[in-house]
């Protein structure tokens, strides 16, 4: 073997060892899923970067040395890309279900981190959807209620009913019966924040809202919406944040002596966590995400779906979901049809 082909060998093997251990590391992210610290970057991965490297390197060992690369190395790195791309396909673009479709809707809700960024914009970038419900996390814009009110009806402000509170803003056109709130007693520190100078305004406690919507003429029965905003530091465990959060949200005390918010039909915000999350499952247990998009966050490459709509199945079947650029912001804004059963 000549010399330059030895070297094109070695190459050929150093990429199919990268690939593999690109396609492993994401592999293992997925089966960990975020239940330790150390798991929940290599959750992080994007499957779309994972495949987009994995498939280079692959592509890249194939020229270089179509013929001397190792069997094993070469099958197990091609086999781990087959797997993340029907995991693309049909675990996070939820594809078959898109095409399949669901009918008409009962429910269109937009939710939308505005990430506190002072903000212009008409409500037309809202409204032009036609949404039932709008729940809008850290708003920081010069639109007063009124004019937030026509987000949900146009030219009827009145008609709306508004909800400002604990950093979010919710405008419906169902009334809303009832409401509470809490704090969720998380230390993620703030981006561009620093303890040291900034003290306790550092840290972000993490916010949760419910508020029921008097759905009942057009549905039968009420309808319970949560939202929640959980911290972005990424170095606070996301399971522990979960458990904390959800035991904050079950200790919550109505002051007419209950415990809890009442169980969700709805849960919109951004959680922080990639959608098929371990996480999930304990902060919204028995919910389901309604999934479906590459990526919310951030806006302009959207890598990762960290802003989610769960629904529980017992009541409510997906009709679609899809993401949209607004065009400020660091979020996407996410639009859900929903039907009850």
């Amino acid at each position: 073997m000549s010399r330059r082909r030895r070297l094109l060998a070695a190459i050929a093997g150093a990429c199919w060892l990268g690939a593999t251990l690109v396609l492993v590391a994401w592999g293992l992210g997925r089966l960990a899923s975020d239940r330790w610290i150390w798991s929940q970057y290599l959750l992080w991965l994007p499957t779309i970067v994972a495949l987009g490297v994995g498939g280079a390197l692959l592509a890249g060992a194939w020229i270089l040395d179509p013929h001397r690369s190792r069997w094993r190395t070469r099958h197990t790195a091609s086999m781990l890309l087959a797997v993340a791309a029907g995991v693309l396909v049909v675990g996070e673009l939820d594809l078959p279900r898109r095409l399949a479709g669901r009918g008409k809707a009962d429910l269109r809700i937009v939710s939308w981190n505005a990430s506190n960024q002072l903000l212009e914009y008409p409500p037309t970038l809202i409204s032009d959807h036609q949404p039932d419900l709008v729940v809008v996390a850290n708003p920081r814009w010069r639109m007063g209620r009124e004019m937030f009110a026509t987000t949900v009806s146009p030219g009827r402000a009145r008609d709306a009913h508004v909800l400002w509170r604990s950093g979010f803003a919710i405008a419906s056109r169902y009334p809303i019966l009832e409401h509470g709130a809490t704090m969720l007693g998380l230390r993620g520190v703030r981006a561009g924040m620093d303890p040291e100078t900034d003290g306790d305004l550092a840290f972000d406690p993490g916010h949760a809202v419910f508020f029921v919507l008097d759905t009942s003429e057009a549905l039968g029965h009420a309808t319970v919406v949560w939202a929640i905003d959980m911290p972005s530091d990424p170095r606070q465990g996301r399971m522990r944040n979960a458990q904390i959060a959800r035991s904050r949200i079950e200790s919550w005390l109505v002051p007419d002596g209950r415990r809890g918010f009442p169980p969700a039909d709805i849960v919109v915000g951004d959680l922080n966590v990639p959608r098929g999350s371990a996480s999930l499952g304990v902060l919204c247990p028995s919910m389901r995400d309604a999934g479906g998009v590459l990526g919310t966050w951030p806006r302009r490459w959207a890598l990762w779906q960290i802003d989610h709509t769960l629904y529980d199945p017992r009541s409510w079947a997906l009709v679609r979901l899809w993401a949209i650029d607004p065009g400020v912001g660091t979020h996407r804004m996410l639009v859900c049809d929903l039907r009850g059963r």
